[in-house]
């Protein structure tokens, strides 16, 4: 899902875009990385519950 590599803590301010002002298109880009690192730290969650 997510091209970061996750070694443990998940560093998520590198991954704030750092273009202002952001176009319609870097914002829906940047949705979508957060909801790839969100997806992956639910399933990482999951997997330890178990």
């Amino acid at each position: 899902m997510g091209t970061a590599v996750h070694g443990g803590d998940l560093d998520f301010c590198t991954c704030r875009p750092v273009i202002k002002p952001l176009t319609d298109h870097a914002l829906r880009e940047y949705i979508a990385k957060l909801e790839s690192e969100l997806d992956f730290a639910r399933k990482e969650l999951a997997t330890r519950e178990r």
